[in-house]
């Protein structure tokens, strides 16, 4: 019998772009250019990833998850999120 693991990734809440402090702001679906670039927002912002996932996946091929983050004013896509990814939480 083989046992599945299930392990949650920790994602921290704040960290640091260059001198400035970026804080997490959540999770978006975005249009996916070359190289898996994000390129436009077509979503809200949601608070859960997996919220986020289902929504990309309900776009289809070409969309997917991002978290994003806040540094100085503008929202910004940080890095993708995929199902396998999943669960993941945001650190204090």
């Amino acid at each position: 019998m083989i046992a599945s693991v299930c392990l949650m990734r920790q994602l921290p809440n704040t960290w640091m772009v260059g001198t400035k402090r970026a804080v997490h702001q959540g999770f978006a679906v975005y249009k996916v250019g070359p190289l898996n670039r994000p390129m436009d927002k077509l979503s809200q912002t949601y608070a859960s990833a997996e919220e986020a996932v289902k929504a990309a996946e309900k776009f289809g091929v070409g969309y997917a998850a991002f978290r994003t983050y806040k540094c100085v004013s503008d929202e910004t896509p940080f890095e993708m999120i995929r199902g396998q990814d999943l669960p993941v939480t945001v650190g204090p």
